[in-house]
């Protein structure tokens, strides 16, 4: 997957668990959280943890990215960039 796609997707998954997190979220946050709650739900009950080939690409997407970025940047970087994102999207919101 190109990076700017895996960026992407990385920067939606964060903005969801941050809304959700935060409990300011709508339909979209909520559908991207419930897809993982389900198949934790779903595992639980039946003891089996299986993962659709779409759900797998996605994850590993998102954890090779992770990774990467992980060796890549230190962590006062990714700190103030998540600060920074968090301003973002309270200014964001504030404006509503």
């Amino acid at each position: 997957m190109p990076r700017q796609e895996a960026d992407a997707l990385c920067l939606q998954s964060r903005i969801a668990l941050e809304s959700v997190r935060g409990g300011r979220a709508a339909a979209w946050e909520a559908e991207t959280a419930s897809i993982v709650h389900a198949i934790l739900d779903a595992g639980k009950a039946t003891g089996e943890w299986n993962f659709d080939e779409t759900f797998v690409q996605s994850l590993t997407t998102i954890i090779n990215e992770y990774d990467r970025q992980m060796r890549e940047v230190r962590f006062g970087q990714v700190l103030a960039a998540t600060q920074r994102l968090d301003r973002m999207i309270a200014s964001v919101r504030a404006a509503r």
